[in-house]
């Protein structure tokens, strides 16, 4: 069953700092003089820059560690987190789909880098309801008359 406490806390966030939302990467860091860590990793020096995804959010506000790789394009990308109970470290996706309690399809469908803030919270509201969020995808593509398409946002 989808965790939609925190998908509503991660949607809050984002409305109160949409600066710090792009939802075509996991988390990017623009951060001045990045810091190297003892592991090979990178952290953003300053947070000045860093913004998530939906599921960057997740591993952001609850996950431990952070290990940061540097970007192709300069700056730093977020490449994974650790599970705090067990030192060891997920992907970011991984971690948030956990953390939300999602199937690897619906996690899919919500961590899409073309999402719209909108497009976001209907699929919370998709899984707030059991429905089908694959079957949402779908429609999204091919129309909301798609067959067999049911959604009620109420």
């Amino acid at each position: 069953m989808a965790n939609i406490e925190l998908l509503d806390e991660v949607i809050d966030y984002i409305e109160e700092h949409p600066e710090e939302w792009s939802q075509n990467s996991w988390g990017s860091g623009q951060g001045v003089n990045p810091i190297k860590q003892d592991d090979g990793y990178f952290a953003p020096g300053t947070a000045c820059g860093t913004a998530f995804c939906v599921a960057g959010h997740v591993a952001n506000m609850k996950g431990g560690r952070q290990r940061w790789g540097k970007g192709l394009l300069g700056g730093l990308t977020f490449i994974s987190v650790e599970v705090p109970s067990s030192g060891n470290f997920l992907s970011v996706s991984t971690f948030a789909q956990l953390k939300l309690g999602l199937e690897r399809e619906e996690a899919d469908v919500l961590f899409d880098a073309s999402n719209t803030l909108e497009q976001i919270k209907e699929i919370r509201d998709v899984l707030a309801n059991h429905g089908d969020v694959e079957q949402w995808n779908r429609s999204r593509y091919y129309g909301r008359d798609f067959v067999g398409f049911e959604y009620d946002s109420e």
